[in-house]
């Protein structure tokens, strides 16, 4: 039960922050955003009118513009997808076997553009966020269906320039690594095996280690308006980040 209200009041937050960038920084009602809005842990998302899902290996699309639930295009992949985002126009898909590209110029139709393969050294890929040209994501080490143990997790940053053939070009190493955000310039981390979230510098694209805030168990996290929301299994605590070298603790929400 305690886990069932603390991902509804996630999912609440994630709602709030979304629809209020949408509202201060778009203009609109949510209708014409570009960027899908959710947490960076998900397997669902919404773009205009329109819902995405992932299946265990499928991407379903559903039309809810007119007060109804409507199927539209079912997208088949290798199994294990796990996490979905929307950014610019193109839905980002993690999964344990790589990250997939997907067009949705048509948004009933999504088009799948690419797949990154990945060395069979790291494990599942975990949450995705975008900041321009570049893409960053988060792998943990974990045992697989055969018994193997995975050895590495991960920070890694792709070059999504060519949407067609998305190239990584950098690879951090990272405790057990979870959800991520990116406010201006600066991407946050989770890493619950270092009960720590890792600010990185991607002025240049490249992560580079700028700040690290010390917290148990942090699971996802919101960044957004200079405020930072992050969840842990026994709760939520938010922070000021507006300034980044004096990371504030500003509340805590206990679940």
């Amino acid at each position: 039960m305690l886990r069932i209200v603390s991902t509804l009041l996630f999912l609440c937050l994630v709602y709030s922050c979304a629809k209020e960038s949408v509202d201060n920084f778009n203009g609109t009602n949510g209708k014409n955003n570009s960027n899908g809005k959710s947490g960076s842990i998900t397997r669902f998302t919404t773009y205009n009118d329109y819902l995405y899902v992932l299946d265990h290996n499928k991407i379903k699309t559903y039309y809810t513009g007119d007060g109804n639930l409507t199927l539209t295009s079912t997208v088949t992949t290798d199994y294990g997808l796990e996490t979905i985002t929307i950014y610019d126009g193109t839905i980002y898909i993690g999964s344990r076997t790589g990250l997939y590209i997907l067009d949705i110029t048509n948004p009933s139709y999504p088009v799948l553009l690419s797949k990154t393969e990945r060395s069979d050294i790291f494990g599942r890929c975990d949450p995705v966020v975008i900041k321009g040209h570049y893409a960053y994501s988060t792998v943990k080490t974990i045992v697989n269906v055969c018994g193997t143990l995975n050895t590495i997790s991960a920070l890694i940053t792709y070059d999504v320039s060519n949407k067609h053939q998305p190239q990584e070009i950098d690879v951090k190493t990272m405790e057990m690594p979870n959800g991520l955000g990116i406010y201006k310039n600066l991407l946050f981390v989770c890493d619950e095996g270092d009960d720590a979230i890792h600010v990185f510098d991607i002025s240049n694209n490249i992560p580079v280690p700028f700040v690290k805030v010390s917290i148990t168990n942090p699971r996802d996290v919101i960044c957004h308006n200079g405020k930072m929301i992050v969840s842990t299994p026994d709760g939520f605590t938010f922070y000021d980040i507006r300034d980044p070298s004096n990371i504030r603790m500003i509340g805590k929400i206990q679940t």
